[in-house]
This record gives C-alpha cells, structure tokens and sequence, in this order.
C-alpha cells in the first residue's frame, strides 16, 4: 500500500512540473529554460521547472527560441522581405535641467534663470519654467538649479528656484548623455542629440 501511495505521489509531481517550451537566453549571456506562460511588450512570464512563476523584464531579454521535446525547434522558415522596422528612437533633449554644477569645459554661461509662486504652493513645475526661460535665452542647458522657501508679498512661504541658463560647448554637447538631471521639452525649442 505504501508502494502504491509513492507511486502515485511521484506520478503528480512528475505531472505537475511544467516541462520547457522555450529557452530565454538574456543580455548578460544566462538562460533559462521554462514554459512560456505570457509574454507583453515589456514583460516575458514563465512558469519554472521548479514550479515557480518567474517575469523578467524584455529589456533584459535578448532571444528566446522555442523548444520540440526539450531541443530547440528547427528554424523557422524565411520570413517574406519586409522592410526593417524603423529604430526606436531616443527621447529628444531640449533644455536639460540639473542641479549639479558642471564641469566648466562644458559650457559658456548665458544668464542666471528664476522662479517663484507668488502664493503658496509646491515647486514641481520649477523645472519646466526654468527651461522656458532658459529657452528664450537661447540655451541649452539650467545649471545649478536651487530651491528655496521665502516670504513674498502674497504669502508667509513661496519656493523660489534660481539656476543658471548655459550653451554647450562641444565638449559638453558630447557628454551631456551621462550627467544627472532632466531633459525638458519645451515647445519650439530645437532637438538637442543625446549621444
């Protein structure tokens, strides 16, 4: 009897254990080999041989190939010549903002930029009004953003933000990619590339 409740038991267990369908093979050169449960523009879903449910994000993803009997499958027959899908393309730059002090190789200085509310309120479109300003300077960039608190004539504490309006020096425009801050879009401002 207890032979036959084994056997029934590892029976289950063998049934249970999902068997691979797919190997997913990541950018950092691991895979894995799993069943496929779900898979969203963002998101691969599979369910483990250890019957745990795993996401990885596509991003990390760099192919997945399916599996007959536990072997990758035949390649699939040429696909009829389509054109390329086009390249995704980058969030363009208009006017970085930063609160970091830049390196000075980087730029040439336009013009101290300021803010402020004149009642109460929250500093979170700081960033946005300082780019407006920078853009109507003609600069590239807002260094040296701060905030601050202080009365004004309206209210007992308004933020008031200051930074520095700049253009990129070539140096700068080829580095700008790897600095710390934001890139603001500011309507009829032109592109600049992050590179």
């Amino acid at each position: 009897m207890r032979l036959l409740i084994l056997l029934v038991v590892s029976l289950l267990q063998v049934q249970s254990t999902p068997s691979p369908d797919v190997v997913i093979k990541f950018k950092n050169g691991s895979e894995v080999r799993a069943r496929l449960v779900e898979v969203k523009p963002d998101t691969y879903t599979v369910d483990l041989q250890d019957g745990r449910r795993m996401s990885y994000p596509a991003a990390d993803v760099d192919s997945m190939q399916r599996l007959e009997d536990g072997k990758p499958a035949a390649p699939p027959p040429a696909p009829e010549s389509k054109p390329p899908a086009p390249a995704p393309v980058a969030e363009p730059c208009r006017i970085f903002v930063t609160e970091e002090q830049l390196p000075v190789a980087y730029y040439t200085t336009v013009k101290k930029v300021k803010w402020n509310r004149k009642y109460y309120g929250s500093s979170d479109p700081a960033n946005e009004k300082l780019a407006i300003e920078a853009a109507k300077l003609g600069a590239d960039a807002v260094m040296g953003v701060e905030v601050s608190h202080r009365p004004s004539g309206f209210a007992w504490s308004t933020p008031h933000v200051t930074g520095t309006a700049v253009k990129w020096t070539e140096q700068g425009r080829a580095n700008f990619g790897t600095l710390k801050g934001e890139c603001v879009t500011v309507p009829g401002t032109p592109v600049r590339e992050v590179r």
